[in-house]
């Protein structure tokens, strides 16, 4: 069952400096690189995929994967669409997926 998201209003230009404030400090605590790319490896290692095997079936270059994995490449939402497909998964699935979840280190 889809959960119904509640989207801000549009601030009055009074407020939007702080919402460019608050929105630029989430970003800075954001770890959305090491997130995608720990949930890719837990993902290839849970199903068996070398980077060379998920390249060659999305159509993304060696390098590109090899990056992303090691947390030096932020991803496209083309690149993640196409991973999505050759692990025959949609988005959504790939954003909700328990797999072997890496915890950041304290």
């Amino acid at each position: 069952m889809k959960e119904n998201v509640v989207v801000r209003k549009k601030p009055s230009k009074k407020e939007e400096v702080d919402v460019i404030a608050e929105v630029r400090e989430k970003l800075i605590n954001s770890n959305i690189r090491e997130d995608i790319g720990y949930r890719l490896k837990d993902m290839m290692e849970q199903g068996g995929w070398t980077k060379k095997s998920l390249a060659r079936l999305s159509g993304l270059s060696d390098t590109t994967i090899r990056r992303i994995v090691m947390l030096k490449q932020d991803i496209t939402v083309e690149a993640l669409h196409k991973i999505c497909l050759a692990f025959d998964i949609t988005l959504d699935q790939f954003c909700n997926i328990n797999v072997g979840w890496h915890q950041p280190e304290d």
